[in-house]
């Protein structure tokens, strides 16, 4: 069986060192376990480790006659068992990948002692590189041992598409997914493709804009076989806001007009149903809904209650009122100010910092 370095990227827990030691012990002792070819039997010797002494004195031609280069010897014998010499690399489950791109990004040459940290570094390069989850396993063999590189490819689609889109182009939908043309798609970035798509669909006013992955497996795991990832869209209307309606704002009411304009929207900048100055002129013109620009109108409006001394005070989204044909919206905050804060009394106190002795 395959012993030693065994480390999975995508798992949390690195056990390469831990079995590291096993193969040192395997390594120091004179006769240990060695498997002829992996899924064979696993024989043990039992040969006095007096034996080994006695074979490497002889091997050195130094037996009771040259005892500072038996020593020699064996500290080189020690050597090679922490570090014993890689002499082939095995790579198994490649399908998209050579073993020649496999064996370069792992890092680990041959005919080199056996690089654990160089091994582990290897096996995030190939996640990174490559995208492809590996283990490492390692058994001995005459000169050395043998290296057993298990990789396990991320499936990946080069010409994602698109469905349903009417009013958002497919170049566009590229660039909000965050994909370039003939650059693979990795399955386990589908989702966050999606994920960006949608926002970006409501942060350009389609509030009810839906993306769904009909088709983002490989056809029955057959290998070679690349999936075929379709984003089905359904982008609904272009939602515009009709009106912000602030309630409970007894404070700080709104007063004024265009560059002269006070009160909490002001003070808030408020984003959400405002025009532009090149906007204000058009005639029935109203802003596209966003509801990230909402949430962060939302915190604008509680800050500035803050700033002012209503320590207290409750902004919230009360509701959104849509008309039938959903392309409109009136928002509806709610405002609980409660009572300002004044500041009763001001104490400064001096101190004097002490150094510490220590």
């Amino acid at each position: 069986m395959a012993q030693g370095i065994s480390h999975r990227r995508d798992s949390p827990e690195r056990s390469l060192g831990r079995p590291a030691q096993s193969a040192r012990r395997s390594w120091c002792r004179p006769f240990g376990s060695a498997t002829a070819n992996r899924g064979a039997r696993t024989t043990e010797s039992t040969g006095a480790p007096w034996l080994c002494w006695l074979a490497l004195a002889v091997l050195s031609g130094t037996f009771l006659s040259a005892p500072a280069q038996a020593q020699e010897a064996v500290r080189q014998l020690a050597e090679e068992a922490r570090n014993p010499i890689v002499v082939s690399i095995v790579v198994e489950g490649n399908q998209r990948f050579s073993d020649e791109q496999l064996v370069s990004g792992l890092g680990q040459l041959l005919n080199e002692p056996l690089d654990e940290q160089a091994v582990a570094e290897g096996i995030d390069a190939l996640w990174i590189s490559f995208h492809v989850a590996a283990q490492v396993s390692f058994r001995p063999v005459p000169g050395g041992i043998e290296l057993l590189l298990t990789v396990e490819e991320v499936s990946a689609d080069f010409e994602p598409r698109f469905i349903g889109n009417v009013n958002v182009s497919e170049r566009k939908l590229y660039e909000w997914a965050g994909l370039e043309r003939g650059v693979e798609l990795y399955m386990n970035r589908v989702p966050h493709a999606r994920e960006r798509l949608v926002e970006q669909y409501r942060q350009h006013g389609y509030y009810f804009a839906d993306v769904r992955v009909v088709s983002s497996n490989d056809q029955d795991g057959l290998p070679g076989v690349l999936p075929d990832v379709i984003f089905e869209i359904r982008e609904g209307p272009v939602v515009r806001v009709e009106e912000v309606i602030i309630e409970g704002n007894q404070s700080m009411p709104d007063t004024g007009a265009l560059f002269w304009k006070d009160g909490l929207r002001s003070l808030s900048k408020l984003e959400t149903g405002t025009e532009s100055y090149f906007t204000a002129w058009i005639p029935f013109y109203r802003p596209k809904f966003n509801p990230e620009d909402l949430a962060a109108d939302l915190v604008a409006m509680r800050n500035v209650y803050r700033d002012q001394g209503w320590l207290d005070a409750v902004v919230e989204l009360d509701r959104l009122e849509f008309n039938t044909a959903r392309d409109r919206v009136t928002v509806v905050i709610t405002i609980d100010e409660g009572l300002p804060y004044n500041v009763g009394s001001l104490d400064i106190e001096v101190v004097e910092l002490v150094e510490d002795p220590r």
